[in-house]
């Protein structure tokens, strides 16, 4: 088996299912209205180089260890959809160097330490609007990411130490206006490379200690 595609409006479970020498290298999970729940090595195969999980109004779920081992670079969001990643799901692999999570209404939770130390990542869009977006502690720290920049009428919740100790990133854009957005403590601590931070208008930041501390804005923040 080679790719897999999933009808549209179906529940899928999967366990640990292509394990093995199956030369699997593509999974098209882009239907619209789909609920796919990934477990134990459930997509976790090194010959997986494309997963596509953009499907409109579905839900995804992936758990410990989903993609061990896969070799997909890019990952992107369906509108309408909820996406949950959580702990271990990501582990032993670091190919990842796109998530694209800009699509309007979406809802994404990432556990604690997910992406942490994947250095491949260099862009992370979530720029989508009317979305809701929750990130855990360590989520992205020490990833090779460059912007962080929001999307109108969207809430955030960024954990403890989420982006610090990433050393290319240089722009915090959050000037989208209607923003609800909480910072943890240390979210983005120890990045001097920033030089743009700017915040929107009619919006509300719940903003933890030292936050953004060690960064080097030239602009005016507000």
């Amino acid at each position: 088996i080679a790719e897999v595609t999933l009808g549209k409006g179906s529940t899928y479970v999967f366990n640990n299912c292509f394990n093995g020498s199956t030369p699997l290298a593509k999974i098209d999970a882009s239907a619209d209205n789909l609920n796919v729940t990934v477990n134990n090595y459930g997509f976790g195969k090194n010959t997986l180089k494309t997963l596509l999980i953009n499907g409109k109004n579905g839900t995804y779920t992936f758990n410990n260890e989903a993609f061990r081992n896969s070799i997909f670079t890019e990952l992107t969001l369906g509108e309408g959809s909820t996406y949950n990643f959580n702990s271990n799901c990501y582990s032993s692999t670091n190919n990842l160097q796109k998530i694209d999570a800009s699509a309007n209404n979406l809802t994404v939770i990432v556990a604690n330490n997910v992406f942490n130390g994947k250095s491949a990542i260099t862009s992370l869009d979530v720029s989508g609007e009317n979305s809701t977006y929750t990130f855990g502690q360590e989520c992205f720290k020490n990833t090779k990411l460059t912007e962080v920049k929001f999307g109108a009428n969207s809430t955030y919740d960024f954990g403890y130490y989420c982006f610090r100790d990433c050393s290319a990133i240089k722009t915090l854009d959050f000037t989208a206006n209607n923003v609800t957005a909480k910072f943890g403590n240390q979210a983005f601590d120890g990045r001097s490379t920033v030089t743009y931070l700017a915040f929107g208008e009619n919006s509300t930041y719940t903003i933890g200690e030292y936050a953004f501390r060690s960064t080097s804005p030239t602009n005016d923040i507000l």
